[in-house]
């Protein structure tokens, strides 16, 4: 057995699926599969095309996978087995070889379970007559031009996502900003690709045979690109594996603010302590000057673009709901994340004196509160360059009180999907507590890049134009069913937050079960 082999199986055995049973395996593929599918079924929009199902399964697959690989790089610092991980006598590249094969062979079970997906939705929206049905030969050439672009695409993403740990080591600034903008595209694009009034599903562009160009494309150029940058990371970003990270430090610094601010706030509760503690984290990556760039940039991009728009022939209420999904989905997926990274600080953490729904709720509202700083920013952004925009040219083609309203009604849409979000995410804790409960957490996860669909189905349901005022009593709805069954995610997840404890202990054991 070569050395490859041998790390590339130690790394997989991390993700926990080589000690179930093979009759095991297959009925959790199953049940997630009909889980996914009775979602996209319900979530995609009916009035498109048939290639619709196909366009946003590619998508999907590079979303999860690049994401996957994103998480595993980011929360490597914190492992447990680091240190043992870097005494092993190969070089890095060969570690981040075995990384990549080992998320490659993850990744290829939820892209198979995803391709099936696709076909399963087309059928059921054929039947259900919200589709006109493809001829036998279209729809296999649609298939297997998706599921090769799939294949192809899968070792770039993977690669794409390790390279998220070259962030704080070698990336410069301008590059920080692209890639995350890259990173950023395919949330963009997958609600574009259901939205009916544009019609992207029916261009020529996203017909089976581009597909097979993109395909090729993706061959002779994305993975030579990947191959090049796999040797980067494996020269720049392993190097912060070798960092200390003093946790240890950093916790007792993290009790001793806790400590001053029981002393000078005067709240028995300590909450406003573990707040600042929670939010903490989160000021460590607005420090990096990358993030501070953006921070500039960004809404002064806005209010210029929006400003232009006011006075142009384009509509730019399709637009302004746009402005809240990437800090509503980039919230929600941090939440998701969160558990990964506190790995090593859990036990620490559930030590405070403190209830464990303070400790949850200071960590949810740590998070909301940052997403909606972000909203806020840019709304105001967007207001400012509507505003603007009349005093440079008199003519206008759209009103501007219903672009106010669509603006109000939007960021309230998307705070309130934001914190219906962080809630529902506790109960992953509750599914934690067995296996067969744990089979829940995938499509919960999944349908996370779907909020976008969520919201123009049950929310918005009409296109947005100057002609149709906001509905507020069907946001209204929308709060008065999902709140309550939030705050009752976030109640079980608290009671259950020790789950995560057995989980790692089970990880860990099973990896030092495999690496003997």
């Amino acid at each position: 057995m070569t050395a490859l082999k041998l790390l590339t199986g130690l790394e997989y055995s991390r993700y926990g699926l080589s000690g179930h049973g093979r009759k095991q395996q297959w009925f959790r593929f199953i049940l997630i599969l009909c889980m996914v599918v009775i979602a996209a079924s319900y979530l995609l929009s009916k009035n498109t095309a048939p290639r619709a199902p196909f366009i946003s399964g590619s998508l999907l697959i590079w979303i999860l996978s690049s994401n996957f690989s994103m998480l595993h790089m980011l929360r490597e610092p914190y492992a447990g087995h680091k240190a043992w991980l870097l005494t092993f006598p190969h070089p890095r590249r060969l570690l981040v070889t075995a990384k990549a094969l080992s998320m490659l062979r993850f990744s290829g079970n939820f892209a198979l379970l995803i391709l099936l997906a696709e076909s399963a939705v087309y059928f059921v929206l054929v039947q259900s007559g919200y589709y006109a049905p493809l001829s036998t030969n279209e729809w296999l050439i649609t298939m297997l031009a998706h599921a090769a672009f799939a294949i192809c695409i899968l070792p770039v993403s993977i690669v794409f996502g390790l390279a998220s740990s070259l962030f704080k080591s070698s990336l410069p600034v301008l590059g920080v900003i692209p890639y995350l903008l890259l990173w950023l595209l395919p949330f963009m694009v997958l609600p574009f690709v259901n939205a009916p009034i544009l019609g992207w599903y029916d261009y020529k562009y996203s017909s089976a045979p581009y597909v097979l160009f993109y395909t090729l494309a993706v061959l002779l150029f994305g993975w030579p690109a990947a191959w090049l940058l796999l040797k980067r990371i494996a020269g720049h970003g392993m190097t912060a594996l070798e960092r200390p990270r003093y946790a240890r430090e950093r916790r007792v610094q993290a009790s001793g603010r806790i400590t001053r601010a029981h002393k000078t706030s005067g709240h028995p509760s300590g909450f406003a302590a573990l707040y600042q503690l929670d939010s903490s984290r989160l000021r460590q990556w607005g420090g990096l000057k990358s993030v501070q760039a953006a921070k500039v940039c960004i809404p002064l991009g806005l209010a210029v673009l929006f400003c232009w728009l006011s006075t142009s022939s384009t509509d730019p209420l399709p637009l302004i709901p746009m402005l809240f999904v990437v800090p509503t989905l980039g919230a929600t997926m941090w939440m998701m994340m969160r558990s990964s990274f506190e790995r090593k600080q859990l036990i620490w953490w559930l030590s405070f004196p403190q209830s464990r729904l303070r400790l949850l709720l200071s960590s949810i509202a740590s998070v909301w509160v940052a997403a909606s700083r972000v909203n806020v920013v840019l709304g105001l952004s967007a207001l400012a360059g509507l505003l603007t925009g009349p005093l440079f040219s008199e003519k206008t083609h759209f009103p501007l009180a219903e672009s106010l309203q669509w603006l109000l009604f939007s960021f309230l849409t998307y705070t309130l999907v934001l914190t219906l979000a962080l809630g529902l995410l506790q109960i992953s804790y509750y599914f934690m507590k067995s296996k067969v409960l744990a089979l829940l957490m995938l499509p919960l996860y999944v349908l996370i890049p779907f909020q976008q669909a969520f919201v123009k189905n049950v929310i918005l349901h009409e296109p947005l134009v100057s002609s149709v005022l906001p509905d507020y009593s069907r946001l209204g709805l929308v709060a008065l069913i999902g709140l309550p069954v939030a705050t009752l995610s976030v109640l079980v997840g608290a009671q259950y937050m020790y789950t995560q404890l057995a989980v790692n202990a089970d990880n860990d054991a099973a990896l030092r079960t495999d690496s003997l």
